[in-house]
């Protein structure tokens, strides 16, 4: 059986570009399937996926991105989508011990990570059929 995965392309956006506006009426239109397909894909086993322009940015990181499309124009467009995002604390390799710890911080802090042991992370493991 194949495997379903969600991707949510360019949903994390300021608002701010020449043809916004123009945009937004459309995402509006979309945003409730989009929100249902999250929120079913979070309940459920898929993959969620994320692919975002980066704003012309190509080196940004997910907090910056998150943290860019809700201070712009359409917060309320962009607060649903927002991705989880989960770090397995005990899978982080390192050469000093208080350099991990700083790390797993910046992950809480900037990118809002929930922190966790890799056996409280849910991943399913099955293979296509």
């Amino acid at each position: 059986m194949p495997r379903t995965a969600l991707i949510v392309i360019d949903m994390l956006d300021t608002y701010a570009h020449e043809d916004a506006e123009a945009l937004v009426p459309s995402v509006r239109e979309a945003h409730p399937g989009i929100a249902t397909l999250l929120r079913n894909a979070r309940a459920g086993d898929p993959p969620v996926i994320y692919v975002n322009d980066d704003f012309g940015e190509w080196r940004s990181h997910h907090g910056e991105i998150v943290s860019t499309a809700l201070d712009g124009r359409h917060r309320d467009l962009v607060e649903p989508v927002v991705p989880d995002v989960v770090v397995a604390a005990d899978a982080v390799a390192h050469i000093d011990a208080g350099l991990a710890r700083a790390a797993l911080r910046m992950m809480r802090t900037n990118m809002s990570a929930t922190v966790c042991p890799a056996d409280e992370i849910a991943i399913d493991a099955r293979r296509p059929e």
